[in-house]
């Protein structure tokens, strides 16, 4: 039996940057294995909090030129989560194989027996880390998207610069395998429905011994249009990484019921802010009356603008009381020091 093989599609800031292909030592370390392939497919649905158990667009955390890329974590997307299969951790599995060359598949761990999803790719041999990590697979084809990765800028905790992430991940199938379901000799009579050579003018065949490959059904006549017999011909089974994404109804609900306390919280903010303004162009409201009622007090009382006197032009009075003369309405005295600093300008002294 023949180890399986999986593959990332990475991108780099949402444009493709190229495909790797590992091989899973399945034949070594099973259940190490069969965790990661699970997280390629999908298959394992999702765990407890609703959140699928897939690798599909996370990130590359973790970047140490010379030495490793780090991934894997699907939980929180930070290098602080990530789960397994099988429960938060699992045991340890091998840790003999030593990480002796470039592009090898490591589990990253906390130390002993915490191994959950999180993976790294070597850059150089690791003799060091002999007895720490379990060594669980190797890349067959696509190093140098590896490499590129490796070479991008981070910062002081080597986290990349820019968004690294698979942005799409699945299992390959072994060429053959799936013609593999039919016999030879029955899969070359399938192909031979599709021959158009065969068809009769009228697009019908009788069930003949010469021609159709079932002689159980040679006693009923039947109707195969040359389309339906190319689907016949070729439709084989999909592979595993075609196969859909589980959805998880309680993680959609958990989103939508985060988006919709987030458009409150905006709606409120807003409110505020309006009602704060509000009460500044009131309290401005205020003091504007405040000052001119102000004013009129100070008129009313003789003490601002002066009074008005009805007192014929020209007898003298205005002349001897300092008064200013209007034509047929009497004099105003002289306005005092404080009508002439009230009048003179607006202020917001209180």
């Amino acid at each position: 039996m023949s180890n399986p093989r999986c593959f990332f599609d990475i991108s780099l800031e949402g444009k493709l940057l190229g495909r790797v292909i590992f091989e899973l030592f399945a034949d070594a370390v099973p259940k190490t294995a069969e965790n990661f392939r699970a997280l390629c497919t999908g298959s394992a649905g999702v765990n407890e909090m609703g959140i699928p158990l897939y690798y599909k667009g996370t990130p590359f955390h973790r970047i140490i030129a010379g030495f490793m890329v780090q991934g894997g974590d699907f939980t929180l997307r930070n290098g602080k989560g990530g789960q397994s299969i099988y429960g938060a951790t699992f045991e340890d599995e091998d840790l003999r194989r030593e990480i002796d060359s470039e592009g090898l598949l490591v589990m990253a761990n906390r130390g002993k027996n915490t191994n959950g999803s999180q993976f790294f790719v070597s850059l150089r041999p690791c003799p060091h880390l002999l007895g720490k990590h379990v060594v669980f697979g190797r890349v067959v084809k696509g190093y140098e998207v590896i490499e590129a990765i490796s070479k991008l800028p981070v910062n002081e905790k080597d986290h990349p610069l820019q968004l690294v992430t698979i942005s799409h991940c699945g299992q390959l199938e072994r060429k053959g395998k799936a013609h593999q379901k039919f016999p030879i000799s029955a899969r070359d009579r399938l192909l031979s429905l599709a021959n158009p050579d065969s068809l009769r003018s009228s697009g019908q065949e009788s069930a003949n011994t010469n021609t159709f490959p079932f002689p159980h059904f040679r006693s009923f006549k039947i109707t195969l249009t040359f389309p339906l017999r190319l689907s016949l011909a070729f439709s084989f089974p999909r592979t595993q990484e075609e196969k859909p994404v589980p959805i998880s109804l309680p993680f959609a609900s958990e989103q939508i019921e985060a988006l919709k306390a987030q458009a409150l919280k905006e709606e409120e903010d807003e409110r505020m802010k309006k009602e704060a303004r509000l009460t500044e162009l009131k309290e401005l409201k205020m003091r504007v009356e405040r000052e001119g009622q102000r004013g009129q007090t100070r008129r009313v009382d003789g003490r601002g603008m002066g009074d008005w006197r009805d007192e014929p032009v020209g007898n003298g009075e205005g002349s001897r009381n300092g008064g200013v003369l209007y034509k047929g309405r009497g004099k105003m005295s002289a306005p005092s020091e404080g009508s002439r600093r009230s009048t003179g300008m607006l202020g917001w002294d209180d």
